[in-house]
């Protein structure tokens, strides 16, 4: 008995070390899932920014339903841009740093990837603010609120608040990049549910969004609510910068004061981590089982191999995973439906 116990623990001594194959996507892959991610993620998102801001004005919600949807095509034209920009810096950084199918990043190295994913998409999400806050201050359109602000303020108008900017995003990128997918595999393991089919995916990462959306909602709160107040204060003439305004509403209204619309925020940031961390494991999942289909029933393949040379004995498609083009074609639909329909409905 003790020969077979000692023979199985050399046979499993010697047997190669198993790891999962995982697809990487391109860059235009990524942008699709960027795109369509975007418009899912604001469609559902609008009803809540309008409820948070009529809450915030003191004035009550519209009657008609499509006034809930006011302001989304704004929003879309800030959003996708920025979401775009950062999954696809993020899937460069990957293959910067050696990631390929079978030899995945560690932790710290996706971290990295995320953080300055974040910082490299974030002067998108400085400018759109800016624009937004002055665009209701002046009540100017988009090209005549720049002229404005650039001739009055000059440089300064483009790079103010960039840096405050880059940490809030690089935390809300590291949130659906990292947080939300370690949040929905601990949940698996938890509960035991597994982590491979369609709506095992949906149910572990929707549960996952919700820490992550805390843990970045938290971190990030002070400075998006002083940044909003220093961004307005472009002249520099109450506040010296973010990280005045901070200190100075703290000094003056206490820590509530920085955590105003925090709940409003957190969902906001719920369907944002939910529906683009999703998306990606989706189309990441369908491509792997696309290329290595031959594999994909057991998911592993031996550690000996070089991670830069294609599986052995797996056969390989040349083919476009059909789920993006199916994205693709999905996010025209919805794009049509809020540039030309709904306008329509509303009126």
């Amino acid at each position: 008995m003790v020969n077979v116990m000692e023979a199985k623990e050399v046979q499993q001594a010697v047997r190669p070390k198993q790891q999962v194959v995982r697809a990487l996507l391109t860059k235009g892959e990524n942008l699709v899932v960027g795109t369509f991610g975007s418009l899912i993620a604001s469609t559902l998102q609008m009803p809540l920014l309008t409820w948070k801001y009529c809450s915030q004005r003191g004035v009550p919600l519209p009657e008609a339903w499509g006034g809930m949807y006011q302001g989304l095509r704004p929003r879309l034209v800030a959003v996708i841009p920025l979401n775009v920009t950062t999954i696809v810096a993020n899937g460069i950084l990957e293959k910067l740093l050696g990631a390929t199918d079978s030899k995945p990043l560690t932790r710290m190295q996706k971290l990295l990837c995320a953080f300055l994913a974040g910082c490299i998409s974030s002067p998108i999400q400085s400018l759109m603010d800016t624009s937004i806050v002055h665009q209701q201050r002046l009540n100017l359109g988009l090209t005549d609120t720049w002229q404005t602000i650039f001739n009055e303020y000059g440089m300064h108008a483009l790079t103010h608040g960039m840096i405050p900017t880059a940490a809030r995003e690089s935390i809300g990128a590291i949130g659906f990049l990292l947080l939300t997918p370690i949040f929905a595999e601990l949940i698996a393991k938890r509960l035991n549910i597994g982590s491979s089919s369609f709506f095992s995916k949906i149910a572990t990462s929707f549960l996952g969004s919700f820490p992550a959306a805390f843990v970045s909602s938290f971190i990030t709160m002070p400075l998006d609510a002083a940044k909003t107040k220093s961004v307005v204060d472009i002249g520099l003439v109450a506040y010296k910068s973010t990280w005045h305004a901070i200190a100075d509403t703290y000094q003056k209204h206490g820590l509530r004061a920085l955590f105003a619309g925090f709940p409003q925020r957190t969902l906001v940031l719920v369907i944002t981590m939910f529906i683009l961390p999703l998306v990606r494991e989706l189309a990441i999942s369908y491509k792997t089982q696309s290329q290595y289909s031959s594999v994909y029933d057991d998911k592993r393949v031996s550690a000996h191999e070089k991670a830069s040379e294609p599986v052995q004995g797996v056969e390989q498609k040349s083919k476009r995973p059909r789920l993006l083009i199916v994205g693709a074609l999905l996010a025209l639909l919805i794009a049509y439906f809020v540039a030309i329909v709904a306008p329509r409905l509303h009126a």
